[in-house]
């Protein structure tokens, strides 16, 4: 009876771990992670020109528009990039890249528009300075098409 009681309880604790190893070694042996893994870089792309109204009144809503060619496929636009800073805004066509993808170059000669909706305040009263981002100079100095908006009252 003594043998029996003591085997009893060593049977049920073998059994749980061994449960507890097998789903332990299942767990490790399957990745998630099968997919291969996609690297890319957020980038800007340089704009070829651009709309700008040539004055803003307070309360108004006016659209600005950036012209640009993205270099390959392995380039996709996800948002405009914006940096206010007072009365200066900054803008950029923000991309995704793609790499280590095999790209195709861009047949498309026909630039795309990325549109910014700039709603001017109702307290504005000085000029606004819009910065388009426009590429890099040969330093890797971000170079910019700036305009002067005046405010109309």
């Amino acid at each position: 009876m003594l043998v029996k009681e003591t085997i009893l309880p060593l049977k049920r604790f073998m059994k749980k771990c061994l449960l507890l190893l097998a789903v332990l070694l299942m767990l490790t042996s399957c990745s998630v992670d099968n997919e291969p893994k996609v690297n890319f870089d957020i980038v800007f792309i340089p704009a070829d020109s651009i709309t700008t109204p040539a004055s803003v009144t307070p309360g108004r809503t006016y659209a600005m528009d950036m012209y640009y060619k993205k270099p390959n496929d392995c380039f996709y636009v996800t948002d405009l990039y914006k940096e206010p800073s007072g009365y200066t805004l900054t803008l950029a066509v923000q991309a995704y890249f793609i790499q280590d993808a095999t790209c195709a170059e861009s047949l498309n000669v026909v630039p795309e528009k990325a549109t910014y909706n700039f709603q001017c305040p109702l307290n504005a009263t000085d000029s606004y300075k819009f910065k388009f981002y426009k590429g890099d100079d040969a330093a890797g100095n971000s170079q910019f098409i700036e305009v002067d908006i005046p405010v109309r009252q």
